[in-house]
């Protein structure tokens, strides 16, 4: 007569396997706190009590403001570290690339709409001419000319954000054409630029506080630019390597690049308000 085996019982201490469900963003099966195949964890009403939620909420804050901080510190203090990092695969330390320019970037424009890309401060001492064509055409249209000024403001400064977009854009393109040997992927480039343009928006604020105070345009630009040359010969070193010489020339033609951009995204940004204010 077979006697029954008693059931194996679990080792005092040991933890409970969490049993198997759907994943709740992709539906594969889940055998433990996050997902094998999206890596989203696993959810629990449990986490939306009021303490294990603020403790949550303060982690994740906590873990992106250090890293965060940490990777403005790289980027401002070793040019290039951050994209040579990037380059090879390690990016957990960091914030990436396109999150980085989209974070500087939204806070770039958003403290510059108010101060330095508004139609009358950049127009200086035609703004009254411009205040003058305000009023004129919001007759025209028959609406109140404060509401119609701020109309024309968003465009402008929406106008202004996408082709300062698609001058990043331009910035990668040139790249392979200076550096054409070894082959590398856009996508290398394009994470240099991004990189380079985030270090831009930050020198830029700087140079908006000088504008301000000095009242001048001159002291500003000289102040951005030559510091973002010196900035893109050292990145350049870092990542594509050669030496000085045509490491100054490609720094050069590349910062010119940029001013480019930066000319043609206002001109097109004003273009697209003057040209679009008339009925139909």
């Amino acid at each position: 007569m077979s006697v029954a085996q008693p059931s194996p019982q679990p080792e005092p201490g040991a933890v409970p396997a969490a049993p198997e469900a759907p994943c709740a963003d992709c539906g594969a099966v889940l055998t433990g706190a996050y997902c094998a195949q999206c890596g989203a964890k696993r959810f629990t009403r449990d986490e939306q009590r009021f303490t294990p939620y603020v403790k949550q909420l303060l982690q994740e804050r906590l873990h992106l403001d250090g890293r965060l901080w940490r990777t403005l510190w790289l980027l401002v203090t070793r040019p290039g570290f951050l994209t040579v990092e990037a380059h090879s695969g390690r990016f957990g330390p960091y914030v990436s690339a396109r999150k980085l320019f989209l974070l500087v970037g939204a806070a770039y424009f958003l403290f510059g709409s108010g101060t330095f890309f508004r139609m009358d401060r950049m127009l200086g001492e035609r703004a009254q001419r411009y205040n003058t064509f305000v009023e004129y055409s919001a007759r025209e249209l028959g609406v109140e000319p404060a509401v119609h000024r701020e109309h024309m403001e968003a465009r402008f400064q929406r106008v202004n954000k996408l082709a300062q977009l698609g001058g990043v854009l331009l910035l990668a393109g040139a790249l392979p054409l200076l550096y054409w040997r070894p082959r590398r992927y856009f996508g290398e480039h394009l994470t240099f630029a991004l990189h380079a343009s985030v270090f831009r928006f930050l020198i830029g604020a700087v140079g908006q506080q000088i504008h301000l105070l000095a009242g001048s345009w001159l002291p500003s630009i000289l102040l951005v630019n030559s510091v973002f040359l010196v900035y893109l010969a050292v990145a350049l070193r870092r990542v594509y390597g050669g030496s000085w010489g045509p490491t100054w020339g490609k720094a050069v033609v590349l910062c010119f690049v940029t001013i480019l951009t930066v000319f043609l995204s206002i001109a097109t940004g004003m273009t697209s308000v003057f040209i679009q204010w008339h009925p139909g």
